[in-house]
């Protein structure tokens, strides 16, 4: 790395605590476009739970890994840790932590799951950033059609952790709930996608849907669904669903705390720059 670009520090998988917060990038150019969407390093979240195991929402739903695994998983490209913190900067209390484990528990084995296609959906929603690419953007239509398609029952890795903070049950209530500052727009560079390779990716998340019918990339520039006005009145309509509504739109071109956000709303950004975790390092074996 160039000293303008330092490397992170590390942290071993024994330090990690209870309750902290991992934020990994995904291996794949779905993971590359979530991220990107997201306007953060990273594509997914995940919680360490008291017996040094992880609790996350994945594509299988709920489910409990050992964290040792974690920084030699093939399917991701790195991981950072964050560890809550109290206002005034100091650790969240062991008891503390030990709570947010518990009530994490509760959500294992459940029929939940939410694949990365409606994940990205809500991420390119919530920041309301559109790629120029026609190819993307046809990703982004399918995107939205599969997350219309979604029921209740499904759960976002990001959800999860935010659900877990929010509501364990501590006196006063909601004592733990992650300070969400919404971010301004950042300019970053379109990740590099092999486009070929992310329609396979994406067609066993589309099994049975007419989105699922192979697109080639001539076609999609012919695709009325991916006209910016179209497009942009369908972010519009989820991101509503995802704020209640739009004096909490994430649109807006300042930092703002946002009170009490939608769960389902939340992305890995929220918790990259929230003042409720503290940047550790990236997680080693």
């Amino acid at each position: 790395m160039t000293q303008n670009h330092p490397s992170p520090p590390t942290i071993p998988v024994r330090e990690l605590r209870s309750g902290d917060l991992l934020l990994s990038l995904g291996e794949g150019n779905l993971s590359a476009l979530l991220a990107w969407n997201g306007e953060s390093a990273y594509s997914h979240a995940s919680l360490v739970l008291e017996d040094g195991n992880l609790i996350e929402a994945t594509t299988r739903g709920v489910s409990i890994s050992p964290a040792v695994d974690r920084p030699t998983d093939a399917k991701i490209v790195f991981t950072d840790v964050y560890r809550p913190v109290a206002p005034n900067g100091d650790s969240r209390s062991e008891d503390e932590m030990h709570t947010v484990a518990r009530y994490a528990r509760q959500f294992d084995q459940l029929p939940y799951a939410m694949d990365s296609l409606k994940q990205l959906a809500i991420f390119v929603s919530v920041r309301n950033h559109l790629p120029k690419s026609p190819m993307a953007r046809w990703i982004i239509r399918v995107a939205l059609d599969h997350l219309d398609k979604d029921d209740s029952s499904s759960l976002t890795c990001t959800e999860l952790i935010y659900r877990s903070y929010d509501e364990s049950p501590t006196l006063p209530a909601n004592a733990l709930r992650p300070v969400i500052v919404v971010q301004p727009r950042r300019k970053i560079p379109f990740p590099k996608i092999d486009w070929i390779a992310l329609r396979k990716e994406i067609r066993p998340m589309l099994r049975g849907q007419k989105s699922a019918e192979p697109m080639a990339a001539e076609a999609a520039d012919s695709d009325p669904g991916i006209e910016s006005g179209v497009l942009q009145a369908r972010l519009e309509k989820v991101r509503r669903r995802l704020t209640d509504g739009p004096s909490a739109s994430r649109s807006r071109e300042r930092n703002w705390i946002h009170p009490n956000p939608s769960a389902i709303g939340t992305i890995p950004l929220d918790f990259e720059t929230s003042p409720s975790f503290r940047a550790l390092g990236r997680l080693t074996v």
